[in-house]
């Protein structure tokens, strides 16, 4: 029996599908008469793309990009050396999240880390804060 979905293509080398959305490193299983063979399915990591204004005091940040998921608790975001916390309204390409002040006042730009279910942001990305 077969529990691939109904774009699934197999020849006698290769097995080609497509996955229903996800985030991170997932197991997957091909079973071939009685033998399971145990594969490890890697989605793409975040990718962080813009975000809106960030004043100096801290607050609401929304993040755009690719590739966020849609579950707060596998994801964690950094401004600087600071956590971004409260991460909700997330969708698959933007999150909104409350950045602290800055600890130590930034000189410029300091970078933005996402990680998402264990995969970090694979370009790097900085953010300057407004003082007003």
């Amino acid at each position: 029996s077969s529990s691939l979905n109904p774009t699934t293509n197999v020849t006698t080398t290769t097995i080609s599908f497509v996955a229903s959305p996800g985030t991170g490193i997932q197991p997957i299983f091909i079973s071939v008469y009685d033998t399971k063979f145990p594969l490890n399915f890697q989605y793409h990591p975040p990718t962080i793309s813009d975000y809106t204004t960030l004043l100096i005091s801290g607050g609401p940040l929304t993040i755009f990009g690719s590739n966020f998921g849609t579950s707060p608790s596998v994801i964690n975001v950094t401004v600087g050396t600071s956590p971004c916390n409260n991460i909700r309204s997330v969708t698959h390409t933007s999150l909104v999240c409350t950045a602290s002040p800055p600890r130590v006042l930034p000189d410029g730009v300091v970078p933005l880390v996402m990680y998402v279910d264990g995969q970090i942001n694979t370009n790097p990305f900085y953010i300057e804060f407004t003082k007003t």
